[in-house]
């Protein structure tokens, strides 16, 4: 993935003075959540719609700012002229649109720990499956299983990190860890879906089937999980 060091580099050679622009950057990365974002990262969006809904919200709180409103506190700090300051974010996030655009080779599946069936299993990712094989209960509380095992294949061809055979039921889990971004999240709560419909296609008693991240999931994804009858639950690496 990009460094903001990279960026600074990128941008040193068009803009003079362009140490704001990195900070910038940074500030709207870390408010993601506040700005009513479904994303981890700056770069999942970028992904996901080239920062287009970043780019509304933006113009959103510029237009609340120009008409006296304050939402732009959500952001950054009060300002005498909010409006301006809004302008200078938008700036930031276009000059790292355009450095995106100019690099993206090192971006989505080719970030350090990304889970993908074609660089293999990411170090943190083998750690949270084997905590989880080795108790299932963190994540099913008073859950007796029976059997667990790990990369259960099924008959559809689908390796799962987990599954746990109780008495009552069948528990399925993939875990994503703190490498994880928006878009591996995502296809998550799909996997999920897949896993628990394959398992009772496999006469499996009462499935259920867990999503279980290092992270707690944005709003559109908790919304999705819900929507789709996927259990979730966050696992942070202290617990």
């Amino acid at each position: 993935m990009p460094t903001r060091t990279e960026f600074g580099n990128w941008l040193e050679l068009r803009i003079p003075s362009s140490r704001n622009y990195v900070r910038g950057i940074g500030q709207i990365e870390q408010k993601l959540d506040l700005l009513g974002m479904p994303y981890l990262d700056l770069e999942s969006a970028w992904q996901e719609d080239n920062f287009g809904k970043v780019f509304r919200r933006l113009l959103e709180l510029k237009e609340d700012a120009r008409t006296g409103g304050e939402e732009y506190l959500i952001l950054t700090k009060k300002s005498v002229e909010p409006v301006r300051l809004l302008r200078a974010y938008i700036a930031y996030l276009n000059s790292y649109k355009k450095f995106l655009e100019e690099n993206p080779t090192n971006l989505g599946l080719q970030r350090e720990g990304f889970q993908s069936e074609s660089i293999g299993e990411g170090t943190n990712h083998k750690a949270m499956r084997l905590r989880v094989l080795g108790a299932p209960e963190l994540i099913v509380p008073g859950l007796r299983a029976e059997v667990t095992k790990t990369e259960l294949e099924l008959l559809s061809g689908d390796k799962v990190d987990v599954v746990s055979y109780a008495k009552e039921k069948t528990v399925a889990i993939e875990v994503k860890s703190q490498d994880s971004n928006w878009n591996d999240l995502r296809r998550g709560v799909y996997q999920c879906v897949k896993y628990r419909a394959v398992l009772i296609a496999q006469c499996e008693p009462n499935v259920e089937c867990w999503l279980v991240t290092q992270r707690e999931l944005g709003a559109e994804l908790k919304h999705l999980a819900r929507r789709l009858g996927v259990k979730t639950r966050v696992l942070k690496p202290s617990q």
